[in-house]
């Protein structure tokens, strides 16, 4: 793994707008400024709040602190941080009745969560089938996640497979420093990260070979479409080892539409086996794990573990009836 931890090149962008990536495995570059090689450009200044001058991050840092000071007040709510990010144009994270949450915008979507009295269980259902399956999984010894946001999946596999390297891409770099600081995201001792387009990643000479990866890269409502995009599929396949899993979060009812199928057919041709776990309501836009593995008795041991849990989980045993291969 030695060869990942040094300090990755510099790429272009694959899509408009977006910064390329940069290690931030020590903690004290976190703030060091994005690069450019002739290739690529810098992702230009965006409108509102944009970290590009000294002068526009103070004045946003004082309007955060004004905004903070004014919104405390509201009855149950505690607002820790509010801001803009480096790609998203405002973060916050609020606790509330035990609760506390990461959001894009003031009234925007939960984006992760860390339930204080329960930490170990994580918020949202998608997030306690992934921990599930880290649970099924034999031992993993690399693991990568694709959209850091809480850092939940990375804090999980640590838990599990204390051995396992941990790599995680984000492509937001305050929303890194937010995951570490008041969620469950590794340390930089602990993990190494990259700023920038997890896609960009997995398709450079600089990720390594992982056991599990899991793709969780949405930007504010949607999945990061290029995450599901053919090519990005063979990709993930030339980094997944022979008995590796790559697990995505999909927000959907089903796998009708085009670009999944598209998705799905290359993704056919790398693994043996293709799972579907919907945790939402039945017919409905739901959060789905889809699951693609070379590993053919994985199934079998998730739905002996889900199985296990009995009356007192029963969310578990709904998901042994509700996995089906695609």
């Amino acid at each position: 793994m030695e060869g990942v931890r040094r300090r990755a090149q510099h790429l272009g962008v694959s899509a408009p707008g977006l910064p390329l990536f940069r290690d931030v495995s020590d903690v004290f570059r976190l703030r060091a400024p994005f690069l450019a090689d002739d290739r690529a450009r810098v992702a230009p200044a965006r409108d509102g709040c944009g970290l590009t001058s000294r002068p526009m991050r103070v004045m946003c840092s004082i309007i955060a602190i004004m905004d903070i000071r004014a919104r405390q007040g509201l009855k149950g709510t505690k607002l820790l941080y509010a801001g803009p990010g480096t790609v998203h144009r405002w973060i916050e994270v609020v606790e509330e009745k035990g609760i506390r949450q990461m959001r894009f915008g003031r009234n925007g979507g939960w984006q992760g969560a860390l339930d204080l009295a329960r930490p170990e269980r994580p918020v949202f259902p998608y997030q306690r089938a992934f921990t599930a399956l880290v649970e099924a999984h034999e031992p993993i010894r690399a693991f990568l996640a694709v959209g850091v946001g809480s850092g939940t999946s990375l804090h999980h596999v640590r838990r599990l497979h204390p051995e396992a390297a941990l790599h995680g891409v984000e492509i937001d770099e305050t929303v890194l420093s937010l995951g570490i600081e008041f969620f469950q995201a590794p340390s930089h001792q602990e993990a190494d990260y990259w700023i920038g387009d997890g896609v960009r990643f997995v398709s450079s000479p600089h990720a390594a070979t992982y056991d599990l990866i899991f793709m969780d890269a949405y930007l504010k409502a949607s999945i990061y479409q290029p995450s599901l995009a053919p090519d990005t599929a063979s990709c993930l396949a030339r980094v997944t080892s022979s008995r590796g899993t790559v697990v995505y979060n999909l927000i959907a009812s089903g796998y009708r539409s085009t670009h999944l199928q598209d998705f799905l057919e290359v993704m056919r041709t790398c693994f043996p086996v293709l799972l579907d776990l919907p945790v939402g309501l039945p017919l409905t836009a739901q959060n789905r794990l889809f699951i693609a593995t070379r590993d053919e008795e994985l199934a079998g041991r998730l739905r002996q573990i889900c199985m296990r849990a009995g009356a007192s989980d029963l969310e578990r045993v709904s998901w042994s009836l509700r996995l089906s291969a695609l």
